[in-house]
């Protein structure tokens, strides 16, 4: 968990930040391959042996001291400011029934035309902002996998980060 956290924080490195986007991205991807492959060598480790294995101090501290209430305020605001602020006309919600005062989310997903898809996401990244696809591409099931793709906006960010990267999105023309 703590090579996750470095891997998120990455960007917020005083040294990564003088690093050309290419040796950027590359290191992003070396330390998101390495925490990856911990993380699933301590999910079967727990699979084999998890009978009477108890939580460590600091996780267990972390997890009673959660502020769920600042957590769900702070996604509702997110997705909110996504859902009044993006208006590119080429882009579409997938969920058009969201409800602010109901609805919790982790990440918007938004749909448009695959080529248009494709070229948002390399100038997106070229920002520094990237948005993952949460579903593998089958094009048997649904073009929908190959048209979509997230917009984070949990409680790691401000609203002024989600501001200015909608903004981005509004801008993108092809």
């Amino acid at each position: 968990m703590i090579e996750k956290r470095e891997y998120i924080n990455l960007e917020k490195n005083e040294d990564c930040s003088k690093l050309t986007d290419e040796v950027y991205l590359k290191e992003k991807e070396k330390m998101k391959s390495k925490f990856y492959s911990e993380f699933k060598k301590s999910n079967l480790y727990i699979e084999r042996d998890f009978i009477d294995k108890k939580i460590d101090e600091e996780s267990l501290n972390t997890i009673l001291n959660i502020n769920l209430k600042s957590i769900i305020e702070k996604r509702k605001r997110n997705s909110k400011c996504i859902y009044e602020n993006l208006n590119n006309k080429n882009i579409n919600y997938l969920i058009n029934d969201y409800n602010e005062n109901n609805d919790c989310l982790l990440y918007v997903p938004i749909y448009m035309d695959k080529n248009f898809k494709n070229k948002l996401q390399e100038f997106l990244i070229s920002q520094k902002f990237y948005c993952p696809n949460h579903w593998e591409i089958d094009t048997k099931i649904n073009s929908l996998f190959e048209n979509e793709f997230s917009l984070v906006c949990d409680q790691r960010y401000s609203e002024e980060q989600i501001k200015y990267n909608i903004e981005l999105i509004n801008k993108f023309k092809i």
